[in-house]
């Protein structure tokens, strides 16, 4: 990411996360900003999935050049529905077929060259923006978002589980489900070596491999890993801000180095208590050495989101759910 500052050397960022094809909050949260003077807009991922737009919020996001992250809604539609089996009921996977024949062409691939995640660096801190700071494309079922959330709920820290990302005991998972020989990677030290081992092996097996789909979320995260800066492999605890979305609820922990920052869905209720009517985002300033969070809150058009919703080709119980309509 660029370093850009206005004129009094202060630098803002709206980021928002999880607006599931819902227009009207996505129109509120990027007139808003504009309205700030804020021209720097970040997504932390899906974006599509379960809402009636796709169409139209991929449309806005690439219109108003807002950079975003790989939520597990877009792996899904890049790498298919076979390796998320563990994850996805048949409503995910039929609202997967039907947001794909929503989207161009020219949105499809935009959406692929999405990165999984993104790093900032200021002249004091480092920060990385991710979907979710376990790597949704392999970790469904082990350290998940509801183990994150049962933990946070209880009042346990929950951000140790982030500890498994490029860890080497997630590399050796990695490595059985390619077929690998575990046994191969004994005298590697270091996770980068593990890394190193298990690419040579997807190399020499690359067109076996590529011909099962449920393996794809695996063959991705080899080649494509989560905090991989500099051809090295980084731990959450290298940065100074994770900042993440998908848990849909909001919670900010911090260890002795690293600040986790969960940002609730855009427009999305956790439960029966949590507000929805109004469009939430995040507001990131960075001043020299201090950086500052301000959680945003926007009016929008809910009657018109929810006649949408109520008047989509393709009914979704889960939008209903989570915008809290009746099912």
């Amino acid at each position: 990411m660029n370093d850009m500052m206005n004129r009094d050397g202060v630098r803002e960022i709206a980021i928002f996360t999880d607006i599931h094809g819902l227009l009207e909050p996505l129109e509120a949260i990027l007139n808003d900003a504009k309205r700030r003077g804020i021209t720097e807009v970040y997504s932390l991922g899906d974006n599509i999935g379960l809402g009636p737009n796709p169409y139209e919020v991929i449309s806005s996001i690439l219109q108003n050049q807002v950079v975003s992250v790989l939520g597990n809604y877009e792996e899904m539609l890049i790498h298919g529905p076979e390796m998320f089996q563990s994850y996805l009921t048949k409503e995910k996977i039929q609202d997967g077929f039907y947001t794909r024949e929503c989207l161009t062409k020219e949105q499809l691939q935009q959406i692929e060259s999405w990165p999984h995640f993104l790093s900032l660096h200021t002249s004091h801190h480092h920060l990385a923006f991710v979907h979710f700071a376990n790597d949704v494309r392999i970790d469904f079922l082990y350290h998940n978002s509801y183990k994150y959330m049962d933990r946070v709920q209880s009042g346990k820290s929950g951000y140790p589980q982030f500890s498994y990302t490029n860890s080497k005991s997630q590399l050796l998972y990695l490595a059985r489900k390619l077929g690998m020989n575990v046994m191969d990677l004994k005298k590697c030290y270091t996770s980068d070596d593990c890394l190193f081992k298990i690419r040579e092996f997807l190399f020499e097996n690359r067109e076996f491999l590529m011909q099962n789909p449920t393996l794809r979320g695996y063959l991705s995260s080899i080649l494509q890993p989560l905090f991989y800066e500099n051809n090295e492999l980084k731990t959450v605890y290298d940065y100074d801000y994770i900042l993440q979305g998908h848990t849909h609820f909001e919670a900010l922990e911090k260890n002795q180095n690293t600040t986790f920052y969960a940002i609730r869905g855009a427009a999305l209720g956790f439960d029966r208590e949590d507000p929805i009517e109004q469009a939430r985002y995040l507001i990131l300033t960075v001043e020299k050495e201090h950086i500052t969070f301000e959680s945003v809150e926007v009016p929008y058009d809910r009657e018109k989101m929810i006649y949408s919703i109520l008047h989509a080709k393709k009914s979704n119980q889960l939008i209903r759910k989570y915008t809290k309509l009746p099912s």
